[in-house]
């Protein structure tokens, strides 16, 4: 017994430092493989919380205003989370091949007219529709306005948010069950990912409205418009460019659209009935084309 344990102490005095430390990353690399979703959401997370409340955490604490220039700041870091997640993970996971699956679907355009037309238009038309109609039956105040640059910002946090969200994401979730499922998983993960910005940047001006505010708008509504992102996305073959440009029409005609609203439970109620709206539509979409989202299904 001895001898046998003396052999076990100088195989591991004599073991190659490179081979313990390989040994430790394949253990890693595989633990990432076997729970991809995991990975991808820590990572898609900790970068813009972390990067988020660097930067406007101690104002926050220290109740001084979070201003424009602290939200821009946040804003990039919140771009480099799905961002960085997608790219990184993917490669971990599928290697070079996975990557160049990633960007080729990044550059499917040859698409119908109409599924461009429901991409980009179907956002604002419904963002009009609801402002519209609450400024007719409710107040003058929620009359649509127009933010020119919202619509710039929105186009380049499209396309950098949905290397992520739809670039891998997705496509990991439905592996293992139908779009509709799958859909509501990225919904719901990316609108808690929203949390940290939300507490940041909106909740003193909300104040008690706040819980209501976010689960309209983050929970509710992005996954209401994530369903027809994916119902866009599965016949489209599935491009991610298509969802990009959906993506960038959504937030930049929420940013350019939105007037400004003083009062929070004005604010909630505006984003809530959005979000009804969309589950509505969505509601008519997978209705007609069933849990697999896709044209000509029927469950």
């Amino acid at each position: 017994m001895v001898n046998y344990n003396m052999k076990r102490i100088a195989i591991t005095v004599e073991s190659d430092p490179d081979e313990v430390s390989a040994s430790n990353s394949n253990r890693i690399v595989n633990h990432i493989r076997r729970h991809p979703v995991v990975y991808y959401t820590l990572v898609a997370y900790l970068i813009p919380w972390i990067g988020s409340f660097l930067i406007a955490g101690p104002k926050l604490l220290s109740g001084e205003i979070v201003t424009l220039l602290d939200g821009l700041y946040m804003w990039l870091t919140m771009l480099a989370g799905p961002s960085v997640a997608g790219i990184s993970v993917t490669y971990i996971v599928d290697g070079k091949d996975g990557l160049t699956n990633l960007f080729s679907r990044m550059k499917r355009w040859r698409n119908g007219i109409s599924w461009y037309a429901v991409a980009l238009f179907l956002p604002p038309i419904l963002i009009l529709f609801v402002l519209t109609s609450l400024s007719i039956l409710l107040s003058p105040v929620y009359a649509p306005g127009f933010f020119t640059l919202g619509v710039i910002l929105g186009l380049i946090t499209g396309f950098f948010e949905e290397i992520g969200w739809m670039g891998f994401l997705y496509p990991t979730l439905r592996a293992n069950t139908d779009s509709f499922n799958a859909a509501v998983g990225v919904g719901l993960i990316h609108g808690v990912w929203h949390l940290m910005a939300g507490i940041l940047g909106s909740s003193q001006s909300l104040g008690i409205y706040f819980i209501p505010y976010f689960i309209s708008m983050w929970m509710v509504g992005m996954t209401a418009m994530r369903v027809l992102q994916v119902w866009v996305y599965n016949n489209t073959d599935e491009s991610v460019l298509m969802i990009q440009l959906m993506h960038g029409s959504s937030t930049g005609f929420l940013l350019a659209l939105t007037p400004v609203i003083q009062l929070p439970v004005t604010e909630t109620t505006w984003f809530l009935t959005l979000a009804v709206v969309l589950w509505i539509v969505a509601s008519i979409v997978i209705r007609r084309y069933g849990r697999s989202l896709t044209t000509g299904a029927t469950s």
